[in-house]
């Protein structure tokens, strides 16, 4: 028993086990995400939740356009 124990201490970790791979792909999306948001100035959630940025100003100006339509 102990020859099979030492064996795996002395066996390199494989550090590319399918099961590793995809949480890898996972952290990496995150990080781009997170990595986008930061260099934008918004939280991730908000710039891959629509495909137009909402900020303020445009959130603003969307609403005065609807004010502006519904008076016409």
């Amino acid at each position: 028993m102990q020859e099979d124990t030492s064996r795996k201490v002395d066996e390199p970790p494989n550090f590319l086990n399918t099961d590793d791979v995809g949480s890898f792909l996972d952290l990496k999306a995150e990080f781009i995400k997170r990595r986008d948001a930061a260099l934008i100035g918004k939280q991730a959630s908000h710039i891959y939740s629509n495909s137009t940025l909402r900020n303020k100003k445009n959130i603003l100006a969307i609403t005065k356009e609807e004010k502006k339509a519904k008076q016409e």
